[in-house]
């Protein structure tokens, strides 16, 4: 059952009783106006019809047939009976007359209980009330001495239902009205309005938290209640959206910690196969160079035997700078010192400020000290292969567009607190044209590169991650829609700064 039925029915129930209980007060207080008009009856009718019958009887001048015939008792009674004062003795004489017959007389007619009271009356020289009527004694005028008694049952006059009918209707139209006016008003007050808060309730259950309840009309009361009932939904609100930039965040870190994971598990599978490769290839490659050296020298000068000799010589190097870079992954012990972040990246800029201000880049390394312990030289190195990078981005769209967008490559060193711990960041950034989409997770992969064939051996990136690895740090890529490239480098920081 809804609550606009329940309060309906609240509403009828209430005004009913109150109808019903105004109604049986109506009604005591008509019996109280027939009483009193029945009491009137009596001291304006009886009183003077009795008196008449009185002077008569005692006066002599009503005799028994014209007592039986006397017309006022049709007019004025139900029932009557007379007796002289020989009733009450039972002596000679007695006169018991029933001036209205007794035929009409029901079976539950009390004959003892009249004669009784006729007696009782003529004794007490008083009025005796019965069950149904009365009796009266009979006083002679001349000595006021007892002659006898009446008993009468008097007709009383109808009861007028159309003297209440005015009331009732009265009363019925206001309670139709109340009732119309009550709900109308807690229709529009409390009703609505708690029917649109359980509305607003089940589609908050269902999960649509965009819903707001708007009442008009209401009570201070139910207003309040709607505030309250929109702020709270407005919280949830909050929540979840917080909780969705909090999951989206968690997956994200997720997501960038596997992916560093999964390099680092390349990188160091790399590093024990690299080690592994070039102790092979180095002990071949060295007697190869020194079987070469021997025949350059001892081989008459013949000059296209010299061209191949220096090309053989050209390829072996190749083959051994090779072998030296893929040494790089190998785990080796490295002299740690304490030096600050800020100074490995400006010695790594000097080495490329020539070029860069031969671009037109502005180049500028800022920020603070942040010691950090590690290798200075393998720093120094990561540093380096970062502004290369970020100078060959940049020449890149400087051959496309000119120096018209303000080519810009920028070091930046701070202190910032991450997971708990303190850590030294250095974020290096230039406003090329940044990288394609998706090959932020790809960048550090071993011979991968965006580069055109023969400028870059896909490796620069690759060493770099496994330097900051090997000193506990972390190294990471971005690049926005709008062109540009940030690579950030973490390390752990020191409390001071030594050798």
């Amino acid at each position: 059952m809804s609550l606009r039925v329940r309060v309906l029915l609240m509403i009828l129930a209430v005004n009913l009783a109150a109808a019903g209980a105004l109604v049986l007060v109506l009604l005591r207080e008509e019996e109280n106006i027939y009483d009193l008009r029945v009491a009137n009856w009596h001291l304006k009718n009886i009183q003077v019809v009795m008196a008449k019958l009185n002077a008569g009887i005692g006066a002599a001048r009503l005799t028994v047939p014209k007592i039986l015939g006397w017309p006022q008792w049709k007019e004025h009674f139900r029932d009557a009976v007379i007796v002289n004062k020989a009733f009450t003795f039972l002596g000679p004489h007695q006169i018991y007359l029933n001036p209205l017959g007794a035929l009409h007389r029901t079976e539950n007619f009390d004959r003892e209980a009249v004669e009784a009271g006729l007696r009782r009356a003529i004794a007490t020289r008083g009025v005796v009330e019965l069950e149904e009527g009365r009796c009266e004694v009979l006083l002679s005028p001349r000595d006021s001495r007892p002659i006898g008694a009446v008993y009468y049952v008097p007709k009383l006059p109808p009861i007028r239902h159309r003297d209440i009918l005015l009331p009732l209707s009265v009363l019925g139209a206001s309670t139709i009205f109340l009732i119309l006016a009550l709900y109308l008003a807690l229709s529009r007050s409390l009703v609505a309005p708690l029917e649109k808060l359980a509305e607003g309730a089940r589609r908050l259950a269902s999960g649509d938290d965009r819903t707001e309840v708007r009442v008009k009309g209401g009570s201070s009361e139910v207003e309040t209640l709607v505030e309250v009932f929109n702020n709270t939904i407005q919280r949830v609100r909050s929540f979840r959206e917080e909780l969705e930039r909090e999951v989206a965040r968690a997956t994200e870190e997720v997501k960038r910690k596997e992916r560093q994971l999964l390099l680092s598990s390349r990188l160091a599978a790399m590093g024990t196969l690299a080690a592994g490769i070039a102790h092979e290839i180095n002990n071949p490659l060295g007697g190869i160079m020194n079987a070469l050296r021997r025949i350059k020298e001892k081989c008459p000068r013949d000059p296209e035997a010299e061209e191949y000799i220096e090309l053989v010589e050209e390829g072996l190097e190749r083959i051994a700078a090779t072998v030296r870079r893929v040494l790089e992954f190998a785990p080796r012990r490295v002299e740690p010192s304490v030096f600050p972040l800020v100074e490995a990246a400006r010695k790594a800029a000097a080495f490329v400020e020539h070029r860069a201000r031969k671009l037109g880049v502005v180049l500028e390394v800022a920020g603070e000290e942040c010691p950090v312990r590690g290798d200075l030289g393998e720093i120094q190195q990561v540093f380096l292969n970062l502004l290369v990078n970020g100078l060959d981005a940049l020449e890149e769209r400087i051959a496309a567009e000119g120096t018209g967008f303000g080519p810009r490559l920028s070091v930046r060193v701070e202190r910032r607190a991450l997971g708990g711990e303190e850590v030294a960041e250095a974020v290096v950034e230039d406003n090329g044209p940044g990288m394609p989409e998706g090959m932020e997770g790809r960048v550090f992969d071993p011979f991968f590169s965006t580069k055109e064939e023969g400028r870059g051996t896909g490796m620069g990136l690759a060493i770099a991650f496994a330097i900051i690895r090997n000193h506990g740090g972390t190294l990471e890529a971005e690049s926005g829609p709008g062109g540009g490239c940030r690579m950030i480098l973490t390390l752990p920081s020191v409390s001071g700064q030594g050798g």
